[in-house]
């Protein structure tokens, strides 16, 4: 096995460029993290309470004005709020915060 003092310049070049990709994908992961927490907890102090009283084939009509955004069924507005949570919970694993900290830089982070 060879140390990264070994390898070639284009070795290095590929690497730093990776490392470039990977750092910046932890930022997002870090800045996606505060909204979901957010989101999360909107979801628990009110909206769960929300749609858990309509029915589930019932249809919410868009009203973000976003561009392309559909209709969605209550059902699947719960749905996409456990991704929310199963996103959370991937993110704060044992040692993501560290290892999302260390690629990106605290202050990057906030």
């Amino acid at each position: 096995m060879q140390s990264i003092d070994t390898l070639t310049a284009d070795q290095l070049a590929s690497l730093n460029a990776y490392m470039q990709l990977l750092r910046s994908f932890a930022i997002t992961m870090g800045k996606s993290l505060t909204v979901a927490n957010a989101i999360n907890a909107q979801y628990a102090s009110n909206i769960f309470g929300i749609l858990n009283g309509v029915t589930q084939t019932d249809v919410l009509n868009d009203g973000t004005g976003l561009a392309g955004a559909v209709p969605m069924k209550v059902g699947d507005i719960m749905t996409a709020s456990l991704d929310v949570q199963a996103f959370i919970t991937a993110m704060t694993a044992a040692g993501m915060d560290t290892r999302r900290t260390e690629l990106a830089g605290a202050n990057n982070l906030i």
